[in-house]
């Protein structure tokens, strides 16, 4: 298509070129013309000017400015045309009119007139009524109204667009065939197949070959069937498939009327269920177990999972599932894969072994493993390998991070904090109205004792003091009293066991109806009830443990154990930590890394703080307790380090040519980075400083205690921290 395009503008180009050599040797006429002219089977009615040539061959005309021309009832308009006794080639705002109904647009014509087709090319539009047809290029038969391209085109009808790379349109007979990667769209139904049969008027896609249909509740395959645009139904063939939101089914052949939501299966129906769909080569289902057995490139999904694998077992009832062979699981929030899983979805727990792939989408974290033991409970996940190390990988806007250790382990913490809503103010009044025959509390008449307690308490206190008094001869002694009132708020507890040990200490330890009320008639104490909510904060936590690697693009780390706090975006680095950025060391007892938006915010070395900056030959050496430092885009920007703090700088000249080293002892350091190299060390509180001329300077005795560079154990790539030995 490309050669004929440019094979059609090199004739233009020619047959314009041969027109300015045509008038030095013969007459030209230039003519406003007003009169139609005649010319066989087309008339030019109209041009700017022309200019005529004649030859052996024929004539040729060159028509400039406004050229109208007709034969029939086809109409030619263009800026710029050529006419012989063969063809018509037209270029500028191209227009063909038949009928007034039938319109084609283009860049450029070239129209045989023995054959009555034309050749249209760039920005092509042919439009018939409310259908419109675009594209790059387009052969249209003028007698027969067939329109053909093989170059990519688009049919329009109201809200329906096809698209296709080849096709052909009749529009007398109001059908098109359209070929290879057809797609047709209708708000929210998508088709898509590579060889199909559209009628216009009825809007109807009839197709024969492997085809797919996307609603927005449901997806359809077949590979024989049709597809009607206005009332979104049709009729599926061939392994046909459909897919909703609560079932699915699979059969020879299947009705699908959207409008009613009805399906009809014919033959061969596979699976259907409200719990769970599925689709796969094969299935096997036990109505008495439950088990459901999809076979070959299968996938099963309820409301909140989605499973595939090349076999897949699960019991509707237990939620028992095994997936073998290339196994996905995919949830809210996580998904799995692996070439064999195990998996409960009541419980939560699971196994999966072999190529082992976990994703917390929350967190856009990947864990890659050969075999990974999990429980979606309480989000927790523990990675192994067998000759290699699992490794992680933590993506973000700016940056990946890959850590890598002999284990790793992610798991979710669900902490508890009491929050004081409310006081509750009571009177806590013992007054007796107990009448019993012996005069004794026993058992049966607690009730009666507790009948002025306020309500919220009264139960707690009968039960505790109920389970106390049980003993053989029932009665309530002083011996038990404080065990009885351990459970009971700590606000009443020394009113209540006051008033109780006073009147039970009798001679024979039981509490008499007499004493008990002379004691209660002035015992009347306010007390207050704290009622407090409970408020559940969960935390993600992310452990490797054992020979860790960390590779980013920005920072590269080593050490014994790691720990990143999903919670609030923080890396905790432990067991000799080891970091570098660029050119820069840092090690400590313990590092701290501080995110905010995904970038690096904060950075904080518990105890033995040592700062290595490499200049060479030489190396800038911070050293302290404790540094405090800050990222500015992910580059490192100004340090604090407090405690001893020990400072060796070299200083140069603009040229960059050392001149000496300043040293400086001080309890507190600031300084900058610029183009990753310290600068502007500053002390304070009892700063002691001196300068060494660089002539001067024994650069092994300015070594820091402590001092040791390790850039040669810096991961230089994410594989050097992958397969880390």
């Amino acid at each position: 298509m490309v050669i004929q395009i440019a094979s059609r503008i090199f004739i233009i180009g020619s047959l314009l070129f041969c027109s300015v050599v045509a008038g030095y040797a013969q007459v030209i006429l230039q003519v406003q013309d007003t009169i139609p002219e005649r010319d066989d089977r087309l008339i030019i009615e109209n041009s700017g000017s022309r200019i005529v040539e004649s030859s052996d061959t024929g004539r040729i005309q060159y028509l400039y400015e406004d050229v109208r021309a007709y034969t029939d009832s086809t109409y030619f308009y263009a800026d710029t045309a050529v006419l012989t006794d063969s063809y018509l080639i037209a270029y500028g705002n191209m227009v063909i009119i038949q009928k007034d109904t039938i319109k084609l647009f283009g860049d450029s014509l070239y129209y045989n007139r023995d054959s009555s087709i034309a050749e249209v090319y760039g920005d092509v539009i042919l439009e018939n009524g409310a259908q419109r047809l675009s594209g790059n290029s387009l052969f249209y038969r003028v007698e027969d109204k067939i329109a053909t391209y093989s170059d990519t085109a688009i049919l329009e009808q109201g809200s329906m667009k096809l698209q296709s790379v080849a096709g052909k349109f009749l529009i007398n007979e109001k059908i098109g065939y359209f070929d290879r990667d057809v797609i047709l769209i209708d708000g929210d139904t998508r088709l898509r197949t590579n060889s199909m049969v559209y009628y216009t008027e009825e809007q109807k896609a009839e197709f024969i070959s492997a085809t797919r249909i996307k609603t927005i509740d449901a997806e359809i395959y077949c590979e024989e069937g049709y597809y009607e645009i206005e009332s979104k139904s049709g009729l599926f063939r061939k392994n046909a498939q459909y897919k909703g939101e609560d079932r699915s089914v699979t059969g020879d052949e299947i009705y699908y009327e959207k409008e009613i939501d009805e399906i009809r299966v014919i033959g061969n129906t596979v699976f259907t269920s409200i719990d769970a769909d599925g689709i796969a080569d094969e299935m096997e289902y036990s109505e008495q177990t439950g088990d459901l057995v999809l076979i070959g490139q299968a996938v099963l999904q309820d409301s909140t999972t989605t499973i595939g694998g090349e076999r897949i077992t699960f019991n509707q009832d237990s939620k028992d599932l095994f997936i073998a062979g290339n196994g996905f699981l995919w949830k809210e929030d996580w998904s799995l894969n692996a070439t064999n899983i195990e998996y409960n979805d009541i419980s939560g727990m699971g196994l999966a072994d072999g190529d082992v792939i976990y994703v917390d989408s929350i967190s856009q974290s990947y864990l890659y493993c050969d075999e990974a033991e999990f429980d979606n409970s309480i989000q927790s996940m523990k990675a192994f390998n067998y000759d290699s190390r699992p490794f992680m990988r933590l993506i973000s806007e700016q940056d990946t991070t890959v850590i890598s250790s002999d284990t790793i382990q992610s798991y979710q913490v669900v902490d508890t904090t009491l929050i004081p809503v409310d006081t509750i103010f009571f009177k806590d009044t013992l007054h007796s109205d107990i009448a019993v025959s012996d005069s004794t509390l026993t058992v049966n008449n607690i009730d009666s004792v507790l009948v002025s307690i306020d309500s919220s308490l009264s139960k707690t206190l009968k039960d505790t003091l109920q389970s106390v008094v049980e003993t053989s001869d029932s009665t309530l002694t002083v011996n038990n009293i404080d065990s009885a009132l351990v459970t009971i708020d700590s606000s009443m507890s020394k009113t209540l066991t006051d008033t109780l040990q006073t009147v039970v200490e009798t001679s024979d330890s039981t509490s008499t109806l007499e004493n008990m009320d002379s004691i209660m008639e002035t015992n009347e104490t306010i007390v207050s009830k704290v009622v407090y909510d409970t408020i559940f904060n969960e935390r993600k936590f992310l452990i490797a443990d054992k020979r860790v690697g960390i590779y980013s693009k920005d920072m590269q780390a080593l050490c014994d154990s790691f720990t990143f706090d999903m919670a609030d975006s923080t890396f905790i680095l432990i067991g000799g930590p080891v970091m570098w950025s660029d050119s820069t060391q840092f090690s400590g007892d313990t590092i701290y890394l501080m995110q905010k938006d995904d970038k690096l915010d904060r950075m904080i070395i518990q105890n033995n703080v040592m700062i290595i900056n490499s200049i060479e030959p030489f190396f800038n050496q911070i050293k302290g307790k404790r540094l405090v430092g800050f990222f500015l885009e992910e580059e490192i920007d100004r340090f604090i380090v407090t405690g001893s703090a020990q400072s060796v700088y070299y200083m140069s000249d603009e040229e960059g040519a050392f001149i000496g080293v300043n040293t400086t002892d001080c309890s507190e350091l600031k300084f900058n980075f610029e183009s990753n190299e310290m600068s502007d060390i500053r002390g304070y509180i009892d700063v002691k400083s001196r300068l060494i001329p660089i002539d001067k300077a024994d650069h092994n005795s300015l070594l820091l205690d402590g001092f040791k560079w390790k850039i040669d154990l810096k991961p230089k790539s994410e594989d050097d921290v992958i397969n880390m030995n």
